[in-house]
């Protein structure tokens, strides 16, 4: 079972001590954090150690990382080896598999053709269709759907709900919010999103939805 360092002490470093844990492959030893930003001694109940003066003690050659926030360059010119996770409940159909550094959770299906990049989260339930690439840097919310032939942009953030007509490409830093339906390409640094829900002038015992 192979050492893992994971960067971050937030809400996606306790996703990703969650599921490193539960799939048993890697053992998380340690919690690494900018000295600037480090509160506390521990992180669930783990260490939590300046990732300026880390290597002196988790070494390269006995650790490996996932990065759970920035930092990824920094952290493989110091050596570490990066770490991705499939989830068992996730369908990963494609013969390519993903760069390094993903963490793709549990329902997500990822089709045949489909090619992943560094960095990459895809949350709980969504659904990247044939032949489609999802870039480097990229974050895809849960219950988002990527439609066939798709490029999506480096650093671009999919939002949850939020679906892709196939065959378009979403230029770099592209944000779609929740729920928005992209039915043409997108430009670079582009933001789309849905319609608001409107509030009903009546109570909800007197709504006829």
């Amino acid at each position: 079972m192979a050492k893992l360092i994971l960067f971050g002490a937030g809400d996606m470093a306790r996703t990703a001590h969650f599921h490193f844990t539960r799939a048993g492959e890697h053992r998380v030893t340690a919690f690494a954090v900018d000295r600037d930003y480090r509160q506390a001694g521990t992180f669930l109940d783990l260490p939590l150690v300046d990732f300026e003066t880390m290597a002196r003690e988790y070494t390269p050659a006995e650790f490996k990382m996932f990065i759970a926030v920035g930092y990824r360059n920094m952290a493989k010119a110091m050596g570490y080896e990066l770490v991705s996770h499939i989830s068992a409940q996730s369908s990963y159909q494609s013969e390519f598999p993903p760069g390094d550094n993903c963490l793709i959770l549990e329902n997500v299906i990822v089709e045949p053709g489909a090619k992943i990049g560094r960095d990459v989260t895809i949350w709980s339930g969504s659904w990247i269709a044939h032949d489609t690439v999802v870039e480097d840097h990229c974050f895809v919310s849960g219950q988002a759907a990527i439609a066939g032939h798709c490029r999506v942009g480096t650093h671009s953030f999919v939002g949850a709900g939020a679906a892709v007509r196939d065959g378009l490409t979403l230029g770099p830093r592209t944000l779609l919010g929740a729920g928005a339906v992209v039915v043409r390409d997108t430009e670079p640094d582009s933001v789309y999103v849905s319609p608001a829900a409107t509030r009903l002038d009546k109570t909800s015992d007197r709504a006829n939805l």
